[in-house]
């Protein structure tokens, strides 16, 4: 996948409410998105 392609890509995620990291584990990239529905007025930087 082009990065352009890949950037887009996350972009459209985060513009959903949801935060990618890659560089993060799997478990901690469910543990955000556990909070993040927790608390939807909160907005959880990486």
């Amino acid at each position: 996948m082009p990065k352009n392609q890949l950037i887009d890509f996350v972009n459209k995620l985060k513009e959903s409410g949801i935060n990618v990291s890659f560089t993060k584990p799997r478990s901690h990239y469910v543990m955000k998105l556990v909070t993040v529905k927790q608390t939807p007025s909160m907005t959880i930087k990486s």
